[in-house]
């Protein structure tokens, strides 16, 4: 959210003069030196990320870096106030829309897009341009994720309807000599023109079977 400020001086200067850029660098230079001063590294290093698009000269980018890693060294041991990072979220929210009318004049800029969520995570607007779907959790997804996570909750609908899916399965005589050679004994079940036969207790052969009829229900199911 702190990269507010790197955006809030970035965003007008788009569309920039080179004077305007001058201006710009400049001012990247102080915020990134300024965020290093209280300590905050990732936050200085996204000062720095824009600055380095703004055609500088490689004498002012090493520049901007040795000011950078004296100011870390001097850095602030305190962190800086709850108030103060509320403060930069609320920026943060507001240039989010900020960059996505940006965007929009520039036919939808993905960049741009992803900027403006980087800051507001929940912006309406860029999630809509970019095809995002708004989950029942109050959670946006891309339409890959969500086509995804619609076919994840089709299948947990098809398990749940296999699982309680009333199988017909009746006893039958057992036919097979050879399991009553082997084993002394023999239980058979039937389901339609489907025979099984085996030396498991009946009960056992019919549970067996119904879950399997029911797994055929769900392959079936789940190809359609």
């Amino acid at each position: 959210m702190r990269r507010a400020l790197v955006l809030l001086i970035l965003v007008p200067l788009l569309n920039a003069a080179p004077d305007d850029l001058h201006n710009a660098r400049g001012k990247l230079e102080k915020l990134a030196v300024a965020l290093a001063k209280e300590g905050l590294v990732n936050e200085a290093a996204a000062a720095r990320e824009p600055y380095t698009h703004l055609d500088p000269s490689e004498r002012d980018l090493a520049n901007l870096d040795k000011g950078i890693g004296r100011a870390l060294g001097r850095a602030r041991s305190k962190s800086p106030k709850a108030s103060v990072l509320a403060r930069h979220a609320r920026t943060a929210r507001n240039l989010a829309h900020d960059i996505v009318d940006v965007a929009v004049d520039r036919d939808g800029t993905p960049a741009l897009l992803m900027a403006a969520l980087a800051l507001d995570s929940q912006c309406e607007h860029a999630h809509k341009i970019l095809g995002s779907v708004y989950g029942s959790d109050g959670l946006w997804r891309t339409p890959k994720l969500a086509a995804l996570e619609g076919r994840a909750t089709k299948v947990k609908k098809l398990i749940a309807a296999a699982r309680s899916l009333d199988v017909e399965v009746l006893p039958s005589e057992p036919t097979d000599p050879v399991l009553h050679d082997l084993y002394g004994k023999a239980s058979s079940v039937r389901h339609g023109g489907l025979l099984v036969q085996s030396y498991l207790p009946q009960e056992r052969v019919e549970a067996i079977l119904r879950d399997a009829l029911r797994a055929m229900a769900l392959s079936h199911a789940l190809g359609g």
